[in-house]
Order: C-alpha cells, then structure tokens, then sequence
C-alpha cells in the first residue's frame, strides 16, 4: 500500500439514533496513548489489525475482530508498526445498551457489561457492524438503520455481554473515587499532588500507587483524558476552540490539540466542524416542523 497515503479520519453523531457518536479512522503508525471512553465502545477493525493494552495484557485485534470496551477502561491502542489499519468505532449510550440489553436478560439488566476487550470469534457480525457504519456515514439514519444497529447489539451483547452484578474487585476504590470527583470539579487549575494526598489523608507515594491501581493511569493522566471529554462537549456546543481550551485548564490552543488529537484520533477543528455539519443539516428541518 502506498506509504505516502495520509492518515485521516472523520468523526460524526447520529442525532436520530439518540447522538450516537461513530468514528472512522485510518492510520500508519498512530498511537493512541492511555485514555478511557465515558460511553461503551464497539470498534471493528476494518484493515490490518491493532494492539490493544488493558490491564497490563496485550490483545491481537486482526481484520473483523471487534473491540468491546464499556465505560470508564482505560486502554492504550495502535496499530503495527509500519502497517496502515482502519477502524469504524460506535460510542453507545449506557442507556440504549441497557434497554436493549433487558431484551437479552429481562429484569436483570440493570448492569451489563461486555465480558472481553476483544470477538474474534464473530466475521459475519463484524461485517454487518461495518455495513451499518458505511451506511450512517453515507445517508441519514431511518427506521432500516435503527433495527439493523438494534438487531448488530442484541446480537453482540447475547455472544460477548455479561448482565447482572459486575463481579466486585477487591480494591476499595472509595478514595480514589473522591479524587476522581475533586480532579473534575477543579478541571480548569492546576492541581498538586500534596494537595490530592492531603484530600484523602495518605502520602503522595501511597496515593500513587493506589490511584494507579485502581484505574491504570496517574492523577494527571485521568485529569487530561477528563479535559478532552469536557473540551469535547464544549466545542459540541459551538465554543470557539481558543475558549474551550482555556475553559478547561489547557495552556493555549496548541495543547488542547496535541492531546485531543493523540486521544480521540481527530483534530479539535474537524471534531467541532463535523458537529456544525450536522446542525446545520437539522436546522432547515426544525424551522419546517
């Protein structure tokens, strides 16, 4: 394949499937660092295959494997070195999982989870998710679109999904919880790590490890994956990109980029545009009805 192909990617929001977010990537030699999804993820791979990290495990993603990630795992991904992959990602409401979940599981189904990071057992599912991705990318969502992507999950969640009670760790995450919250609240300040550790009684090095353990990540880490999810709504609202960064605790413009764009696989200006897109295709629509 010819190397000098750029990567590129376009993002977009389904508005009559609930704001269904999807993504379509196209990489060579992209890495995206540790960061977490506050939705649940689907993401099948489309050409050439991608490691994925979790937990200290390396996954082998190939061709039509799908990736499962529910909300809150953080992860790290890329693709082989020197070798061009695409993905097409869905980013689920926890509420249209869950109804359709309760489908599969009945009363139970106030928890669901998917049980791995990784299907590599489901080619002819894989290929109706990337269908039903290259549809919405193409034309409007209808009613066709709406059962193909209801009937792509129930069908998901019955091979790869869990429901119930998630079973519970064994680490008591109360203190890393209230750091959590602290580190959100005060998105847009600088933050020590003397003042995280006071916050909960404990030395830096203890709050540390136990932070790392808990999530995976650092303090500083969740708190820059929390500020692209704010910038992210921001710029959805139509923030000038300037605002946004400052808005949430990034220095100027060119950092807010460099860690969007490392995060989330576009630039804050495509991101922003792409949602201006879609506005501006509803509008005539809402001044009709």
């Amino acid at each position: 394949m010819d190397a000098t192909i750029q990567d590129d990617a376009r993002y977009w929001r389904a508005e009559a499937l609930g704001g269904l977010e999807l993504l379509r990537g196209q990489y060579r030699n992209r890495a995206f660092p540790r960061h977490a999804h506050e939705t649940y993820v689907v993401s099948v791979i489309a050409l050439g295959s991608e490691e994925l990290r979790i937990h200290g495990a390396t996954h082998h993603v190939p061709t039509l494997g799908i990736v499962t990630l529910n909300p809150g795992v953080w992860h790290a991904n890329h693709g082989r070195r020197g070798e061009r992959y695409a993905f097409r990602s869905f980013y689920l409401d926890a509420r249209a999982v869950r109804q359709i979940a309760g489908e599969c599981s009945g009363p139970r189904s106030a928890d669901v989870w998917f049980q791995g990071p990784v299907v590599t057992s489901q080619p002819l599912l894989a290929l109706d998710l990337l269908r039903l991705h290259r549809r919405l990318e193409r034309e409007p969502a209808d009613l066709a679109a709406e059962e193909a992507l209801h009937e792509s999950l129930r069908g998901l969640l019955m091979r790869a999904g869990g429901f119930g009670t998630e079973p519970a760790r064994v680490d008591d995450r109360r203190s890393v919880a209230r750091l959590q919250a602290y580190l959100v609240d005060h998105l847009a300040r600088s933050v020590s790590l003397k003042e995280l550790a006071g916050l909960v009684d404990r030395s830096p090095c203890h709050l540390l490890r136990a932070f790392r353990t808990a999530t995976g990540v650092t303090p500083h880490q969740f708190q820059i994956q929390m500020r692209i999810r704010r910038a992210a709504a921001l710029l959805r609202a139509g923030r000038p990109i300037r605002e946004t960064a400052l808005d949430v605790g990034f220095s100027d413009q060119s950092h807010l980029t460099r860690h969007f764009t490392r995060s989330l696989g576009v630039s804050p200006g495509r991101f922003a545009q792409s949602v201006k897109n879609v506005q501006d295709r509803l509008e005539p629509l809402v001044l009709r009805s």
